[in-house]
């Protein structure tokens, strides 16, 4: 992405914005991916320390629903 930097047709400033943009646009991306495919259940242990109980049950749960046993 430092190319139009490199070949004099962009600044330092407007490559870093593009390279920054791009970045959050990517990472949007991901996050719209995982939500549509995974169902995924958000756990926020900074707000409720708590949580991580719950969290450790259901990862439990789905190594034994997926054949793994710890």
């Amino acid at each position: 992405e430092f190319q139009p930097f490199f070949a004099g047709e962009m600044g330092l400033e407007e490559v870093i914005e593009d390279i920054q943009l791009h970045s959050r646009r990517y990472a949007k991306r991901q996050l719209t991916w995982f939500r549509n495919r995974m169902n995924p259940r958000w756990y926020d242990l900074l707000l409720d320390p708590s949580a991580s109980q719950q969290l450790e049950k259901e990862i439990k749960k789905w190594l034994e629903e997926v054949g793994i046993s710890g």
